[in-house]
């Protein structure tokens, strides 16, 4: 087509959108006039508008409590923020892993490694994308080897008890065995096997 054409084409279009569209006046009303506002009233509108959302203010106030080591606040804060409907997934995210933590640490009185477990698989499952989340399976992990660990403590320890005690028994049979007498040796040669 040529540049002749387009714009002719054009034209016609442009002309037929006009008629087409009703371009005609409409008589709009003034808007209505505004109420003046105090300052006071504007002041408060805009301490409003800066205000944080409420999920932001409680996660900073459970990470306040967290630093500050009032871990039972940080707790709390943090499953009201977990309770609510309309919390961004990244606070979310946030205080799952300081609940974990929290659950986490030896040192803590909600100590409870079994609910941090389900707070790192929850993170894990929620979140797998994000670092927390891979720092979450991390962990994970790192707590079943762990346990087994442990469990192959305890398994040696009560080996070592068992051999403790045939260890003493043996030991006895032995002094058992040695002369009543004033002798000092045993009553029977020891054979060496050759």
């Amino acid at each position: 087509m040529r540049i002749m054409d387009f714009r002719r084409v054009f034209a016609v279009g442009f002309g037929l959108l006009v008629m087409t569209s009703g371009c005609t006046r409409v008589d709009r009303l003034p808007p209505e006039p505004v109420a003046p506002s105090s300052p006071a009233v504007e002041q408060e509108s805009a301490h409003e508008a800066a205000r944080p959302p409420l999920d932001a203010q409680l996660l900073e106030q459970a990470t306040a409590h967290f630093e500050a080591g009032r871990l039972q606040q940080a707790a709390n804060l943090n499953r009201r923020l977990l309770e609510m409907d309309d919390v961004s997934a990244v606070r979310r995210e946030r205080a799952l892993w300081s609940l974990a933590m929290i659950h986490l640490l030896p040192e803590s009185p909600l100590h409870d490694p079994t609910r941090a477990r389900t707070d790192l698989a929850q993170l894990s499952e929620d979140h797998g994308e994000s670092i927390r989340g891979a720092q979450a399976r991390w962990l994970l992990t790192l707590l079943d080897d762990l346990d087994e660990v442990r469990g192959q403590v305890a398994e040696q320890t009560e080996l070592l008890e068992q051999l403790t005690v045939t260890v003493e028994q043996l030991r006895r049979i032995d002094l058992n065995r040695r002369p009543s007498s004033g002798g000092g040796g045993r009553s029977e040669p020891m054979n060496r096997p050759h």
